[in-house]
């Protein structure tokens, strides 16, 4: 099955295109760290960045609470665990001068909404990243 992410230009929001499935992503407040994964107006999921200083979200999804954070101080790898620690998937660049990454799902339980929310998440921190220089 095809699928697609998009980042909005504007107010960092998108889209993710699981086959011929649209959801929006909205960012809630301009300078808020709030954002969710909506089908047809409905909240799904919801993700909060903990602080303006660390690459780390906190994400309510169907399946109870996630914590996404990046693998080290200067990593682009991130890692996608249950609240208690319990590794659900890693998401790392392939290399540092593409685009493609790759997800190793380490739980299948993961439901397929909020395993590519959480990569939108990390393209939002990689693009913001590669545009503050």
């Amino acid at each position: 099955m095809p699928i697609e992410t998009k980042l909005g230009q504007f107010f960092e929001k998108g889209s993710i295109l699981i086959g011929e499935y649209e959801f929006s992503i909205r960012k809630h407040g301009m300078l808020g760290g709030r954002w969710t994964l909506d089908d047809d107006g409905q909240e799904l999921i919801e993700a909060t960045k903990t602080s303006a200083f660390t690459r780390t979200f906190e994400i309510d999804a169907p399946q109870g609470r996630l914590i996404l954070q990046a693998h080290g101080f200067t990593s682009m790898a991130f890692d996608l665990n249950g609240v208690d620690g319990t590794p659900v998937a890693k998401i790392v660049p392939d290399h540092i001068f593409t685009r493609r990454s790759t997800i190793q799902v380490i739980d299948h339980e993961i439901d397929t909404p909020t395993l590519v929310f959480s990569f939108w998440l990390v393209t939002l921190i990689w693009h913001r990243q590669h545009s503050s220089g």
